[in-house]
């Protein structure tokens, strides 16, 4: 904050929030400051027993909990006036609403003689502990993420996907839908805080979910050996039980540091943060890593632009592939179990190599380049969820009947339909059967203001399923 300390502004004003007093001293001195601090009281007893009431016996008739009242009250003061312990306890305690389960957590809660860390940790740890064991893995994966990080709700969920976590049962329900389920259920109990910004009606509108650091330090308490996320090298404890790891700070390890990663014989997810400035020779040994690494599921490299997979991938159960950018992608395309595959820049390779990409029927979601798809056949990838940028072209395979055997899309953009070729060719689309699409962008891109006659008949005979919700049509001169 140092480079406000000369603000030309009058009348600014810096407003920072810490747990620590010590924080707050550095910060005063940097800034040569007054020490103007606010110290934030807790709840009064009233309001949080209030407060603990409108969560504990949430949906419930006064007559079910009156006998728990006298018990709650008592619960409730041990907190102190503590928000966020009181919610969680609250929410954990109203899925038992035994006397003696809340005597339990009483009896814990007296035993600590009014210690405010020790009943912070002793609540959020029971409550930890009464979630199912899946919830309880995800919440555990969290810790590998930086304090404060904005959650956004697909990438979550589909990190969870590519790294195994999702439990799929023999019924139809996505394993998106499973997973949203799990990241409401954990915002439900206050293991996340869902958050918004921006205007609802505005395109800069975003949801995301956001984790307490108290809840954060948890995670890391509750994830040792599992879970590690390393700011800096000396990563070594723990190697044959770590199964997910982020690495920041990548551009800072030796060549030999990173060689040793390949010792973490159990890895499942491996995360580099963003990295610029990777020499060639760093990126040929973390090349040899993870060829090293058979059972990863998950591979994220942010900010490394030139790392080439070989062309015969060990990495057989890979799931989930996010690059800033490819070279060669002859490995990918015998990835049989491959879900998602990103990249931010456009794949400048062979087109054959390209097209080898439908033979990856397992693949959900696919995005490279600016517009966020390339040229590649896309008739045989039928678990496909999303299709952006799908232009439409007179050659085989690129015709908008090759979106025929795409039952399981989701989200779908259409560009180019000035290159239709006849009515039966949409009609061959069977957009009215897809009845998981949701939405659809409709695009022609010729310049010209004269309307073709066929172009109303194309909008005639699209005719999506009857659950679509957006609908977005640009570039056509009709109505």
């Amino acid at each position: 904050m140092a480079p406000f300390q000369n603000s030309p502004h009058n009348g600014s004003r810096i407003l920072l929030t810490t747990r620590m007093t010590s924080v707050a001293d550095m910060v005063t001195s940097v800034m040569q400051s007054n020490n103007n601090y606010m110290n934030l009281n807790g709840l009064d007893e009233y309001h949080n027993f209030m407060m603990f009431k409108k969560y504990a016996f949430y949906g419930m008739k006064t007559e079910d909990y009156e006998h728990l009242l006298p018990l709650a009250e008592k619960i409730a003061k041990k907190f102190q006036g503590c928000p966020l312990v009181t919610k969680i306890a609250s929410e954990h305690l109203r899925s038992n609403v035994s006397h003696h389960h809340w005597n339990n957590l009483y009896r814990q809660l007296e035993n600590l003689e009014g210690k405010m860390s020790a009943i912070i940790t002793t609540v959020l740890q029971s409550s930890y502990h009464h979630l199912p064991e899946h919830l309880q893995l995800c919440f555990r994966y969290c810790s590998i993420f930086p304090k404060g990080y904005e959650f956004k709700k697909d990438e979550i969920v589909k990190m969870w996907m590519g790294s195994g976590l999702i439990l799929i049962d023999s019924g139809t329900e996505r394993p998106e839908d499973i997973g949203e389920r799990y990241l409401v259920q954990l915002a439900r109990k206050s293991f996340f805080t869902f958050a918004t910004v921006g205007d609802p009606c505005s395109k800069f509108y975003a949801e995301y979910y956001v984790m307490h650091d108290l809840l954060h330090e948890l995670a890391c308490s509750v994830s040792v050996g599992e879970c590690l996320r390393l700011e800096s090298s000396g990563y070594m404890q723990h190697k044959c039980t770590v199964r997910h790891l982020w690495i920041a700070n990548f551009n800072k390890l030796t060549t030999e540091e990173i060689k040793a990663i390949s010792s973490f014989e159990n890895l499942r997810s491996l995360i580099i943060e963003d990295s610029c400035h990777v020499n060639d020779v760093c990126i040929a040994a973390l090349e040899e890593v993870v060829q090293l690494l058979r059972g990863l599921r998950l591979l994220s490299l942010k900010g490394i632009t030139k790392f080439c997979l070989a062309k015969e991938v060990v990495n057989k159960h890979l799931r989930y592939i996010s690059f800033s950018g490819m070279q060669d992608i002859d490995g990918i395309s015998k990835l049989y179990h491959l879900q998602v595959l990103t990249a931010v820049k456009r794949i400048s390779t062979a087109l054959k190599q390209v097209n080898n990409i439908e033979n990856l029927s397992h693949l959900r979601y696919v995005s490279y380049g600016s517009n966020g798809f390339g040229e590649f056949f896309v008739g045989r990838l039928t678990s496909l969820q999303e299709l952006h940028n799908f232009e439409i072209q007179l050659k085989e395979g690129y015709r908008i009947s090759s979106l025929r055997n795409l039952s399981s899309i989701c989200k779908l953009q259409i560009c180019n339909l000035e290159n239709v070729g006849t009515h039966e060719e949409i009609i061959e689309a069977k957009l009215r059967d897809k009845s998981y699409l949701r939405s659809l962008s409709l695009n022609w891109s010729e310049t010209t203001n004269v309307l073709k006659n066929d172009d109303d008949l194309i909008l005639d005979k699209l005719e999506p399923h009857s659950h679509l919700e957006n609908l977005e049509i640009s570039g056509y001169n009709g109505l």
